[in-house]
């Protein structure tokens, strides 16, 4: 089956062309969509098309270390053309690391924009939703318990998406993906379960818009969860039912 709305690919601190380039090819040898466009977005914010946005786009910003805000922006104006040049109603969005979390915080401040195309579904891969340093590998990992309401120490952005989660659509569905080294750090390497699956409270309806997976073993180090198959078909299976 395939997917119905054009999916879009966000990749994270430091990604580039190759970051999804394999998860796509997959993605096209399970008959889910094809790969129909890729987006450059450039350091001063410009939107280049290689090609028609229809089924799997790939997103590459030129300023790939750059903070979340600018990238929040960047999505916005991204999202705007979809629908103002091409007409798409809504997409999809699968984000790996740092985007996620540019992904989280677009959806709660543009959520409900109507100049934009809507977003229906959202994939997290490893994403440090509760670390401080949301971008490069810092020498420790961020790692802090989750209690019934939240984690029992919140980084300050986090403490803010907590704070002010009144635009998170309603509507969108989540699928949370964490890695498990299982070598005693609770971590896919760089980032800790508990921060990837802090995600589930800020959510507003957990049992109907979140689903979350942790995946275990070796393959489930941080830069080789978008190149894992057990993942391929968590999101596959999500994305087309």
């Amino acid at each position: 089956m395939r997917v119905q709305e054009p999916t879009l690919f966000i990749h994270g601190y430091s990604g580039t062309y190759f970051s999804f380039r394999k998860m796509l090819k997959r993605f096209a040898k399970n008959h889910w969509g094809e790969k129909s466009c890729i987006v450059i977005i450039s350091r001063t914010g410009q939107i280049y098309f290689w090609g028609r946005p229809r089924s799997l786009i790939q997103v590459l910003f030129l300023e790939n270390r750059d903070n979340v805000a600018h990238q929040v922006n960047w999505i916005w104006k991204l999202l705007n053309q979809l629908k103002t040049n091409y007409g798409i109603s809504h997409v999809n969005l699968v984000a790996h690391s740092m985007g996620c979390v540019s992904v989280l915080l677009y959806l709660n401040q543009y959520g409900y924009d109507d100049r934009n195309s809507k977003v229906k579904r959202v994939v997290t891969i490893g994403a440090p939703f509760n670390d401080v340093e949301v971008g490069k590998r810092t020498p420790y990992i961020e790692d802090h318990p989750l209690t019934t309401t939240g984690p029992v120490e919140m980084s300050p952005l986090y403490r803010w998406l907590k704070a002010n989660n009144i635009g998170m659509p309603a509507d969108v569905r989540f699928l949370n993906i964490a890695g498990n080294l299982q070598n005693g750090t609770f971590s896919d390497g760089q980032v800790s379960v508990n921060s990837a699956l802090s995600l589930r409270y800020l959510v507003r309806d957990v049992r109907r818009q979140y689903q979350e997976y942790i995946i275990h073993g070796k393959r489930a180090e941080h830069s080789l969860l978008h190149e894992n198959e057990q993942v391929d078909q968590i999101i596959g299976k999500f994305l087309t039912h």
